[in-house]
């Protein structure tokens, strides 16, 4: 008989996944992104992963190799996979930080505010795309009005992405911020009566 490996047995899984227009694949497990070569953008490749490394092929061909991360919706970037300048993905996006920008200011202030902080939150700028187009979304969703409140109240944190929003307005949270000031500016206000006396009565 053989004597037995001293390396433990390692389970290896094999999925199947398309590259998105950010040259990333998606690992469903924990929804975290393995970036491949730009050029097969919309291709169909094979992922073979363990718990520690994740293997991309494509056509039987290996393309690309990155160590396991387990950060949920983060991205893993090999920078030699990037277009030039990031080009050819700026054509597949049709979008901008611009872009992105001015239609925030057309909602308000504080919703430009957020998606700035979005767009600052990666070193790769293309990368936080999809969230600003998910957060102008909510605004067909829920309304500006709604929609700039959340960005006002999501501002005071410290966590800039679309899920935040969505959580907000999904439990009305925005609305919070007006029962205050409701009840700090009304509420307690006694109102204008003439049978009431002033301070001036007792003197």
């Amino acid at each position: 008989m053989q004597p037995l490996s001293s390396s433990p047995f390692v389970i290896k899984h094999q999925v199947s996944a398309k590259v998105q227009r950010n040259y990333h694949i998606t690992l469903g497990e924990n929804y975290h992104h393995y970036s491949v070569p730009s050029d097969l953008i919309g291709k169909q490749v094979s992922v073979i992963y363990d718990t520690d490394n994740v293997e991309i092929y494509y056509k039987h061909t290996r393309i690309a190799i990155h160590r396991r991360a387990y950060k949920k919706h983060d991205y893993t970037t090999n920078t030699d996979h990037m277009p030039p300048d990031h080009l050819h993905y700026r054509e597949q996006q049709g979008h901008s930080a611009h872009y992105f920008l001015d239609q925030a200011s057309i909602i308000g202030p504080s919703t430009y505010h957020y998606i700035d902080r979005v767009l600052k939150a990666r070193a790769i700028t293309e990368q936080t795309y999809n969230a600003c187009k998910g957060i102008l979304r909510l605004n067909k969703q829920y309304g500006s009005i709604r929609l700039e409140a959340a960005c006002k109240r999501a501002l005071i944190g410290n966590v800039f992405n679309y899920r935040t929003l969505q959580n907000i307005l999904i439990n009305r949270l925005e609305q919070l911020d007006q029962l205050e000031s409701y009840y700090q500016n009304d509420l307690f206000k006694l109102p204008e009566h003439t049978n009431l006396r002033g301070p001036d009565a007792y003197q």
